[in-house]
């Protein structure tokens, strides 16, 4: 399926026991994504309590498509990537996330690990800014992203299991102050992100995470880091920066 050119807006959660899944009372988002295997080009999220795009992946085909057999032998998480390129996200949660569900779809269990066979999938030309969390997170087997922008974010990249960010520009402040209408947020001068505790740029988790020719710009603010390690007794360390 090819999805071009959307406007999603205002993904609110919904109420526990009326929602149509359980991740819309904690996590709506604007595009969920089933199936990596769509062709997602040139959409614009703004204004989810969630993701801007999330791709969450079960072991099976949902929705109307359970029914149909031409989908009976797909399984999702292992789909290669048809196309995600051109897409925006800004004043969300994460920008763009394959984070696993944190709790269980009625029949269906929890969301599993975006793992596609053999080929590395590019996401390409990424704009993300202004999150309260991240502009990309999540864990899956390794892809590429390219050619992108993150910008303004609380903690702008984290990740597992061996991501590689080429060509990308991180910023921490580029200027744009939202629209800041609490005291604190005319404190500090912008609305998001909250910057209590500085931005991060990059956090090196649970590696390796590669980074090749990106650059760091604006990270100013008291606490802020373009890079931060974030270590544990069980997690890999071995990242790559040039």
């Amino acid at each position: 399926m090819k999805v071009d050119g959307n406007l999603g807006m205002n993904a609110n959660n919904a109420e526990q026991g009326k929602a149509a899944h359980v991740t819309d009372v904690g996590f709506a988002s604007n595009f969920w994504i089933e199936n990596a295997d769509n062709y997602i080009t040139n959409n614009h999220a703004a204004g989810s309590l969630g993701a801007g795009f999330w791709l969450a992946v079960f072991g099976e085909v949902g929705g109307l498509s359970a029914d149909d057999d031409r989908f009976k032998n797909i399984n999702p998480s292992k789909s290669e990537l048809g196309s995600f390129d051109g897409n925006s996200a800004h004043t969300v949660e994460t920008g763009f996330s394959t984070r696993q569900n944190f709790r269980e779809e009625p029949g269906r269990g929890r969301a599993l690990e975006w793992k596609p066979d053999e080929v590395l999938p590019v996401i390409s030309d990424f704009t993300s800014y202004m999150t309260t969390e991240w502009a990309v997170f999540g864990s899956s087997r390794p892809y590429l992203l390219t050619d992108s922008v993150l910008a303004e974010s609380a903690k702008t990249i984290q990740m597992r299991n061996g991501q590689i960010f080429e060509d990308v520009l991180f910023v921490g402040d580029s200027g744009n102050i939202g629209n800041p209408d609490t005291d604190e947020e005319r404190r500090r001068g912008h609305s998001l992100p909250d910057g209590q505790n500085g931005v991060i740029g990059a956090t090196l988790y649970d590696g390796p995470t590669s980074l090749y020719n990106v650059h760091f710009e604006n990270y100013t603010e008291a606490d802020s880091d373009a890079i931060d390690l974030l270590r544990d007794q069980w997690q890999i360390d071995s990242h790559l920066v040039t």
